[in-house]
């Protein structure tokens, strides 16, 4: 049986991957460059924003799929709670709820502490803050919490679901991943093109969802493998106990 958790590949790679391109476009200036070619491309202002695609399908309707999606999910853990059949599927069910809590947690956590602001807040794109005012940590204009993409982690919160086959159906598990990275991806391209993130956002929103999952499926899996190996140790002392009770017919 292959592990749920390959440190190399969900751990090591996704990791190093993800460090490389982030400094990357932190030293190339990435952000500013493809946000400047957007803007370009927009016809100098963010014509997208208030587009009926974009606005409504693609951030409101997104919304409401997200919440469609984890309404399932909460139905499919309380019939594993309710049903013998099913129980088996509810340590799992539990932890890939739980991991998208935390990392919905962690993203409005960081959009509260941080002062980055959205690209259509800068003067540069026709907003009234400097470009300092894009730095997750400037304390000059403020900022508009726009760090990291929180319409974004709507989506890649679902890579919890390639975890969650690799766990109990491996065949799901390409499906499920291709479903988290694109629902994520799709949410994070229409929020650039609407100019409200910069791609480091997302990427950022990425590793969390990520490599929270990671951890919550790591837990799972050894504290799963460590009760087992709890259980195993009682019921061999049992026997050893049972074997010792009786010596020759006696009493001991």
């Amino acid at each position: 049986m292959m592990p749920v958790i390959d440190r190399q590949w969900h751990v090591a790679i996704p990791f190093w991957a993800l460090s490389l391109i982030l400094v990357l476009i932190y030293g190339l200036g990435a952000d500013f460059a493809l946000a400047d070619e957007l803007f370009r491309l927009e016809g100098g202002r963010w014509q997208l924003r208030d587009q009926w695609l974009f606005s409504e399908v693609l951030h409101h309707d997104g919304r409401v799929l997200s919440t469609v999606l984890a309404v399932i999910l909460l139905s499919a853990l309380v019939v594993s709670a309710l049903s013998r059949r099913f129980r088996p599927f509810l340590p799992g069910l539990g932890t890939t709820i739980g991991v998208i809590l935390v990392s919905l947690g962690i993203v409005n956590g960081l959009k509260a502490m941080t002062d980055g602001s959205c690209p259509w807040d800068l003067s540069r794109y026709g907003g009234l803050l400097s470009l300092e005012a894009a730095n997750v940590f400037n304390t000059i204009d403020g900022g508009g919490r726009c760090f990291p993409a929180g319409h974004a982690s709507g989506g890649y919160v679902w890579v919890a679901l390639y975890f969650l086959a690799r766990l109990y159906s491996p065949r799901w598990q390409t499906p499920a991943l291709v479903l988290g990275l694109t629902l994520g991806g799709i949410f994070g391209a229409a929020q650039q093109l609407r100019g409200a993130h910069f791609l480091s956002h997302d990427l950022w929103t990425l590793g969390i969802c990520w490599f929270t999952a990671v951890a919550g499926f790591f837990w799972l899996t050894r504290s799963t493998i460590s009760s087992k190996v709890g259980e195993r140790g009682e019921s061999i002392a049992g026997s050893d106990c049972g074997g010792q009770s009786s010596v020759g017919g006696k009493s001991v």
